[in-house]
């Protein structure tokens, strides 16, 4: 994997993908208003991670991951789960439940029901932890030979690029589906597939 071509990839999805998404109307609730402000911000939060990377801030890029992530849950609960007490308990500075209880109050609901967002839990949030609260991967990566710098592994960076386009694609399709636009989600699966899958 080259990194170059990851930026670019990344740098073409997000421009191309918030001028679809701009302007966007829905038919207003406080938990549609929840949620999408929600997915905005793990949109907002894949734009942070491609310019750090490209500023070769790369240990700060990926202690965004996790709460990229998290945005997302969050967003998906509060659009299929959360009750009107619990989105204005939240909008009054209460925090909603962990996230694995969100997980599996998602994937009570049909479209979820593959449970995929729980194994990527499981897989991945051990590591999201370790590089948002400064553990071994963060500290190894900064040791090379006699001095300390930055020595993170570029195909890993590859990876971080990618791993935020996924989240920031699914982020997309739940605005467009909030929004009640097959128009908006076709678009955007198009334009995915054509950055991200032509060479599958």
């Amino acid at each position: 994997m080259d990194i170059e071509t990851e930026l670019d990839k990344s740098e073409a999805w997000m421009v191309q993908s918030n001028t679809l998404i701009d302007g966007t109307n829905f038919e207003t609730t406080k938990e549609r208003r929840a949620s999408v402000a929600l997915f905005h911000l793990a949109l907002e939060h894949q734009s942070a991670i491609h310019l750090l990377v490209h500023n070769h801030v790369w240990g700060s890029a990926l202690v965004l991951l996790r709460p990229q992530f998290e945005a997302y849950v969050r967003g998906l609960w509060f659009e299929h789960c959360a009750s009107e007490e619990q989105v204005d308990s939240f909008l009054t500075g209460k925090e909603p439940p962990k996230i694995g209880k969100l997980i599996e109050a998602i994937e009570q609901v049909e479209a979820f029901g593959e449970k995929s967002l729980s194994s990527v839990k499981k897989s991945l949030w051990g590591k999201l932890n370790d590089y948002t609260h400064g553990g071994t991967i963060q500290v190894i990566a900064r040791n090379r030979k006699d001095e300390i710098a930055s020595n993170y592994n570029p195909e890993h960076m590859c990876g971080v690029l990618q791993s935020a386009a996924v989240i920031a694609y699914s982020a997309s399709l739940e605005i467009a589906k909030v929004a009640d636009s097959e128009e908006l989600a076709t678009k955007l699966m198009k334009l995915h597939k054509d950055l991200y899958q032509e060479n599958l």
